[in-house]
């Protein structure tokens, strides 16, 4: 069973070890079990202060619990220190559920426990196969382009394309200097791409002709899709549905969306691998919890689902870490996350994607005219 931060405040299995521990000088009992209450007090006066804080919260956490409810956990504990096969489907679980829809999870809570389980496993049943975590994997659902399969990508396909959508004597000097200080083509095509959406969300860069760039560009990434992906399902597809809008009042209204979905999700992808290349420890994720001076910000952090939680703490922990190139790129990565939507919604809006002021289709505010059905 995973013992990370966040599973120990959630299901505290090792508090029911560490409570034993701490019961040694206090409970008298067999011979054998003292021997095994003295082992586990050894191991836990061994561990690091911060280590052993975090466990007493949760013994805290695990008396503060139902008589019916401590009884679960420890024959939880009991069952999966003896069945390796059952701590992987615990950890399987475990994995699933902090990442679950919030409407998967309130169907599961309406359910008894015979469909709980079966609700699970057909779950499981409908995972898809993992990808490489180097591909890049863009989903066009609620977007003019909703009717495009997933496309894939891989690292430099991606970095090809950014590339030669973003020439070099369009780039301004400063983004030249950072993109020169980054060791690899993959966090360069990271840079480009925030770089696209801080320059459409800055008023100067519009008042300067930067929508009239990017309808340019969005018309040479277009050319690009066709001819670096190799993904031949996406490529017929796109090619197909474009051919119904080329030419058309609302093409810009198809192209721009899509192009900014696809850049915004290839950002996101590498971003977050980037994250994952800063590693923080358990008690750095605390110490950034402690940091924090706003209750406020603490309350809204412990309200998170876990996964949410676990991310942003694992950002305040990297900030607060060296600087480096790919430390600041990383810093830039956090906010275009945390702005994502907004950000997307303002390029595609502003490049004419909605009908914006009567511009390309439709009234003020109107939705954009849908590409016909292949």
């Amino acid at each position: 069973m995973k013992q990370s931060l966040l599973t120990r405040l959630i299901i505290p299995v090792v508090s029911v070890a560490a409570g034993t521990g701490m019961a040694v000088a206090v409970f008298g009992t067999s011979s054998q079990e003292r021997k095994q209450l003295e082992a586990l007090a050894a191991e836990y006066a061994a561990m690091p202060t911060e280590q052993q804080r975090v466990i007493r919260l949760s013994h805290d956490d695990l008396k503060s619990q139902s008589a019916e409810r401590q009884a679960q956990i420890r024959s939880l504990f009991e069952a999966t220190s003896s069945d390796p096969e059952l701590q992987k489907t615990v950890s399987r679980f475990y994995d699933w559920w902090t990442s679950v829809p919030r409407e998967t999870a309130e169907v599961f809570h309406s359910r008894t426990n015979p469909d709980r389980l079966r609700l699970v496993l057909e779950q499981w049943s409908q995972e898809t196969p993992e990808v490489p975590k180097e591909t890049i994997v863009v989903n066009f659902a609620r977007t003019p382009a909703s009717r495009l399969p997933e496309l894939h990508l891989n690292d430099n396909d991606y970095w090809q394309i950014i590339s030669a959508v973003i020439p070099d004597d369009e780039r301004p000097e400063s983004l030249r200097a950072e993109l020169g200080k980054l060791s690899e083509d993959r966090e360069r095509a990271l840079r480009l791409s925030l770089w696209v959406f801080e320059t459409l969300a800055d008023p100067k860069e519009r008042e300067q002709g930067a929508l009239v760039k990017a309808a340019g560009r969005t018309r040479r990434l277009k050319e690009q899709l066709l001819s670096t992906v190799r993904d031949e399902k996406w490529k017929q597809a796109f090619r197909d549905i474009y051919k119904t809008v080329e030419g058309k009042p609302w093409e810009q209204n198809f192209l721009a969306p899509t192009a900014y979905v696809i850049l915004s999700q290839a950002a996101l992808s590498i971003g977050n691998r980037l994250q994952a290349s800063f590693p923080v420890s358990e008690e750095q994720l605390i110490t950034a919890f402690d940091s924090i001076t706003d209750r406020q910000q603490k309350q809204e952090i412990m309200a998170l689902p876990p996964a949410q939680a676990k991310a942003r703490l694992e950002f305040i922990a990297q900030s607060q870490l060296g600087d480096s190139p790919e430390k600041d790129l990383l810093v830039k990565f956090s906010e275009f996350a945390r702005r994502r939507d907004q950000l997307v919604r303002a390029a595609s809006w502003g490049l004419g994607g909605f009908g914006r002021n009567g511009r390309n289709g439709g009234p003020q505010g109107s939705p954009p005219p849908q590409p016909p059905d292949r």
